[in-house]
């Protein structure tokens, strides 16, 4: 939005000066999470709150969401159309990215990736920083 550029003159009354109405700008929506009510469990231990971020971010597709940043989530669709050896780094590497954005996550290893006619399974190891436990993605192709 710009100023209007006043030249101050003598002759000029400042109290008769009007100035143009701002158009009434509309809230826009909130951005939040519809939480699932279906099953809710007080008092997760710190492994578990690690998987079930794990899971979120492995769920949640990389640039698509404005309440993320460009770091959070994963971008499978980029993966579409690649042959299996090409597919296979690039997806151990966007889990090992996507991951460690938690700073819970200390490494991602073991990859096993299965591939089958229109879909990949990739198992892994996550160690944590409170112990290690296996994590699986599958992938549409």
């Amino acid at each position: 939005m710009s100023l209007p550029i006043i030249v101050l003159d003598d002759d000029i009354d400042f109290d008769n000066i009007e100035l143009e109405e701002e158009e009434e700008q509309q809230a826009e929506a909130g951005y939040t999470y519809k939480l699932s009510t279906e099953r809710i469990q007080n008092n997760i231990d710190d492994l578990e709150s690690v998987k079930q971020a794990v899971k979120k971010i492995l769920m949640t597709p990389q640039f698509e969401h404005e309440i993320y940043s460009f770091d959070y989530g994963i971008d499978l669709e980029s993966l579409l159309g690649k042959e299996p050896e090409e597919l296979t780094i690039s997806l151990k590497r966007m889990i090992r990215e996507a991951l460690l954005y938690d700073d819970r996550v200390i490494s991602i290893d073991n990859f096993e990736i299965g591939f089958s006619e229109d879909e990949c399974l990739c198992e892994f190891t996550v160690s944590t920083i409170y112990g290690e436990y296996q994590e699986s993605l599958e992938v549409s192709l």
